[in-house]
This record gives C-alpha cells, structure tokens and sequence, in this order.
C-alpha cells in the first residue's frame, strides 16, 4: 500500500523564542510519501517526508526536520 499526503499548518500566532513576545507565523505546507507492506504480521514500511526540503520552526525557535527518510519493520504479536 502507499500514500502521498499534503500537511498544511496555517498562519498562527506564536511566541517569539527569544523575546517571548507574540508573532504571527506564516503556514507552511510540506508533502510526504510511503510504501508499507504487510504478511504474517510484520509490516515492512519506508517513507519520504518533507520532500520539498521546507525549513520551518514550529513551535519558533524549534527547527523541524528537512527532508528525511524512514525505512524500517514491525512485528504484531
């Protein structure tokens, strides 16, 4: 199975991380996309985020990660 989807997180109000006054932050929109497969209750997944290697902090002052990369496996017991 895969997906593709589209995070919007809209213009807001925030808290300035330095002055702790309050800012308005303009949205970002980031895209992501994964692949997971499923047999015998292990799940293998491998996923692509942020592919358009937005830079944004959300909450101000925490850097969000850029472009990046999962690949990994679940066991269901």
């Amino acid at each position: 199975m895969y997906s593709v989807d589209i995070n919007y997180f809209g213009k807001h109000r925030d808290i300035n991380s330095k002055t702790f006054m309050p800012i308005y932050v303009d949205g970002v929109t980031t895209l992501d996309a994964e692949i997971n497969y499923e047999k015998n209750n292990i799940e293998m997944f491998a996923g692509i985020y942020n592919i358009t290697n937005k830079q944004f902090e959300r909450p101000n002052g925490y850097s969000q990660l850029g472009r990046n990369f999962t690949l990994g496996f679940r066991k269901y017991f």
